[in-house]
């Protein structure tokens, strides 16, 4: 990532993990953050760390000590994992010589699940200018949340998409849906990600059920994705390995054999046949209520793509809101019964959007208003002003960090027979359309 050029130049270091994430999502966004920075700090001296879990201890306190005698003037924060607490309480050690240089955190959907580390990091960090960087604007609300000065120190960045690969293009779709098997008149739904009970997939089985025997027209759900049982440990629901596998199958064979037939699960994809797929569709739908929903890589990726999306209006995916009659958000709602959506305006807008499937000029539209906003130059031109403006010290956190860590020490954090009545809607209540009493 180094460039040359005259002057002085700013130096710019980078902390991420080489090896890969474990989750699919965090693959894509750290590569596509870097490329970027890359585009963004041409004139800079930027140089690339790499933390990871297998790394010692005293491996740690080397790295620490390399980007002390890197001496930059910005530490920027482009991975989830590992957390950095480990690395900064070692920069600390090395910096005595001098102050810590600025941090901006770009902020992921695991950041609730460490606030014990970032709890121990307050100390170290109010000593330094930090900038949190949230990929949407529901994350920006959750985490301000937390801090005692949350409108100088938390900014918003989408994850960005590489447009390069995600764009409108009528040609590879025709191709895709002929290999597979699919006229031009039939009707195609694409979901992917997890299939998870997180995801709600059965919800989207039973959509699609009810979709497909209304339609006229043959169709078609094709699921890319890999199947986990992560289950909700928020609430205590805790599944045996290979649990939703089955759970999905024993509901697919009550489906009518002509139904069922029509849903392909596809495993896994690479970038390419991952584009192709959403080139191939119709509409993309996803259901999700993951409570580390902070933004949403398949939804971006399939709007860059110019699909007529369904989401629910939940966590990052009401981002993806683009005003547009082609993108449906389904409001969400957290009361005494729990979190919930209503299913009955996405199954209108499929019966609508079967009868009157979205034409080319459209969706060549939406993919270059999704590109707009989502691609790596329209995330550059944001990151510049985020690194323009001066960054403010740490102010720390408040006390709904501190009571929501202990919540998580428990076996159950939160009691879904009654969400309004304990500290869920405090937290996620920035997640939801809207809180009933």
């Amino acid at each position: 990532m180094q460039t040359q050029t005259t002057g002085k130049k700013k130096r710019i270091a980078f902390v991420y993990s080489k090896r890969s994430s474990d989750w699919t999502s965090c693959q894509v966004i750290v590569p596509n953050l870097l490329k970027t920075y890359q585009h963004l700090y041409r004139q800079a001296d930027c140089e690339l760390f790499d933390l990871n879990e297998t790394q010692h201890y005293g491996e740690v306190a080397f790295l620490a000590e390399r980007i002390f005698n890197f001496n930059p003037d910005k530490l920027i924060f482009v991975d989830h994992s590992p957390h950095p607490r480990r690395l900064i309480f070692a920069l600390e050690g090395v910096y005595k010589r001098g102050g810590l240089p600025e941090f901006a955190i770009h902020v992921f959907g695991d950041f609730t699940l460490y606030l014990e580390n970032w709890e121990k990091l307050e100390p170290i960090l109010k000593k330094v200018r930090v900038r949190w960087i949230c990929a949407s604007e529901r994350q920006v609300k959750l985490v301000s949340g937390y801090l005692n000065d949350p409108d100088s120190e938390v900014s918003l960045c989408p994850f960005p998409v590489d447009s390069e690969v995600y764009q409108f293009n009528e040609s590879v779709g025709i191709d895709w849906r002929k290999e597979l098997g699919i006229s031009k008149k039939d009707f195609v739904v694409v979901y992917t990600g997890r299939l998870s009970l997180q995801k709600n997939i059965t919800r989207l089985l039973k959509t699609f059920l009810q979709f497909s025997l209304n339609s006229k027209k043959k169709t078609f759900l094709l699921i890319a994705g890999a199947f986990d049982d992560i289950g909700a440990p928020f609430f205590g629901i805790r599944t045996p390995e290979g649990y939703y596998f089955q759970k999905l199958n024993e509901l697919l064979l009550m489906f009518p054999s002509s139904v069922r037939e029509n849903i392909h699960f596809l495993g896994s994809l690479e970038s390419t046949p991952l584009r192709d797929l959403y080139l191939a569709g119709d509409t993309y739908v996803s259901f999700s209520l993951h409570h580390d929903e902070d933004y949403g890589m398949a939804p971006a990726e399939a709007l860059c793509c110019g699909l007529p999306t369904v989401l629910t209006d939940w966590g990052g995916y009401a981002s993806f809101n683009l005003e547009r009659e082609e993108v449906l958000l389904l409001e969400t709602c957290i009361s005494k019964k729990g979190l919930d959506f209503d299913t009955k305006k996405a199954l209108h807008f499929l019966n609508n959007l079967g009868s009157n499937p979205v034409g080319s000029k459209k969706r060549s539209d939406l993919s270059q208003l999704a590109i707009g906003r989502f691609s790596i130059l329209a995330a550059a031109k944001i990151l510049r002003e985020i690194h323009e403006k001066p960054f403010t010290h740490f102010r720390g956190f408040n006390w709904k960090l501190n009571y929501h860590k202990r919540l998580l020490w428990e076996k159950n954090p939160f009691e879904e027979q009654n969400l309004t009545s304990n500290f869920y809607p405090e937290i996620y209540g920035n997640y939801a359309t809207r809180v009933d009493p």
